[in-house]
């Protein structure tokens, strides 16, 4: 199952926090060795991280300029030399994440395309027949291809697949020349038609942002494992059943602007209180900086691609509510209302 890049990816996510607020201290010294050893570690966080999901690299983006931010924060004395080593570490780890594959001759397949494919599609859809673009994409996907795109009656930006008939979307990936030239007709339609644009990209972020379809099936998806002997198990499918009735019973999990409200409202509230929250807010931003990647390009509203946002804003709320409680507490206790031990 593809399930198991979201978990790999947040482990990664967090371990970079934790490791990040630890590599700057004793950069020098006795601590030296470990030091370096941490930096390894965060160049390998990054590598995975971006390598198992790559729209991981604009949180790692995000991190790095938290770094090189926090060598103007006159606020708090830091090394400066130490926070662009670990700016250092965390660009080598993405780089190494893309350049890999090629280097040891594996040509992994780039999905990067396929977001402004669909994102084209639904322009020319919104855009409609006989308006100029009647064969825009014809040359690329064969003839009558584009008229093909005007009839699609649902909504375009529901779901990538209502265009699955009219493009093998994994076809073009493929094929390098087709997948650039693709990526120019996107720009130039973006260019020539602006609010067109903005309208698709508004729908793409609110159903991102909205509740998202829990889309999971069992181990045998469509028997596509029978010719290699595999079929699920009375076991496997007691377990898929528990976690997709789960999904649907905590449906606040899987709508991404409810969770973010109330991240804000506790880091609101701890800050008021005046607590320590520098470690959830960085949390939050990594969070900010993971999910605007799909503000960027889209490839599906589903919770799987929410999954590793929505576990690191579930330790900033965990931390920010361990230190509102406590402070809460202190509150009460100084109040005089607390009770009073002899």
């Amino acid at each position: 199952m593809y399930w198991e890049t979201g978990p790999v990816t947040v482990v990664c996510l967090l371990l970079l926090v934790v490791l990040n607020e630890y590599s700057w201290q004793d950069f020098c010294g006795k601590q030296g060795v470990k030091q370096v050893v941490r930096l390894v570690l965060i160049g390998l966080c990054a590598f995975f991280a971006v390598g198992y999901r790559p729209n991981a690299a604009t949180a790692i983006v995000g991190l790095v300029a938290w770094e090189l931010f926090a060598i103007f924060d006159r606020t708090h004395k830091v090394r400066k030399y130490a926070k662009i080593a670990v700016a250092g570490a965390l660009v080598a780890g993405t780089f190494l994440a893309f350049q890999v594959p090629k280097m040891v001759g594996l040509l992994p397949v780039s999905n990067s395309t396929v977001g402004p494919m669909w994102e084209t599609f639904c322009m020319l859809n919104r855009i409609g027949e006989g308006n100029g673009y009647d064969t825009y994409l014809d040359d690329l996907m064969g003839e009558g291809k584009t008229k093909e795109i005007f009839e699609v009656e649902n909504e375009p930006e529901e779901s990538l697949y209502l265009f699955s008939d009219t493009v093998d979307y994994w076809g073009v990936a493929w094929d390098k020349a087709k997948e650039q030239e693709y990526i120019r007709r996107y720009i130039t339609l973006i260019r020539e038609q602006p609010k067109v644009f903005l309208q698709v990209k508004w729908e793409m972020v609110k159903r991102t942002m909205s509740e998202l379809p829990f889309s999971e099936y069992d181990y045998d998806r469509a028997g596509r494992m029978d010719e290699y002997g595999v079929s699920d198990t009375p076991q496997r499918q007691k377990f898929y059943n528990v976690v997709v009735n789960f999904a649907n019973q905590w449906r606040w999990a899987r709508t991404p602007w409810k969770v973010f409200v109330v991240a804000f409202i506790l880091l609101g509230i701890a800050r008021v209180l005046r607590c320590q929250i520098l470690l959830a807010a960085k949390l939050v931003y990594l969070a900010i900086c993971y999910e605007g990647a799909f503000f960027i390009t889209t490839q599906s509203h589903e919770f799987r691609y929410w999954f590793p946002t929505f576990v690191l804003l579930l330790f900033s709320m965990a931390i920010l509510l361990e230190k509102i409680l406590l402070k809460g507490w202190e509150i009460f206790r100084k109040s005089g209302f607390g009770v009073k031990t002899p």
